[in-house]
């Protein structure tokens, strides 16, 4: 596995990665519900946040998460 800052070009991938989640964990979602939140995640949930990508090993998006400094 590869880790790596996201960048923008990645937030596609990214969106697809998201929405398998959501459809393998939340069975109450309606597909009107994900494109409700379509372009709020790639549009400000996304670009809001520090965020880093897992990679197999053909350089694929398998999951990503957010970064937060640690605190002192």
């Amino acid at each position: 596995m590869i880790v790596e800052n996201v960048l923008p070009e990645n937030y596609a991938e990214m969106l697809n990665v998201w929405e398998n989640s959501v459809w393998a964990t939340h069975d109450f979602i309606t597909d009107e519900d994900i494109e409700f939140f379509k372009p709020i995640i790639i549009e400000q949930a996304f670009p809001a946040v520090t965020l880093r990508c897992v990679k197999n090993e053909s350089g694929a998006i398998i999951g990503f998460f957010r970064c937060t400094r640690p605190k002192n």
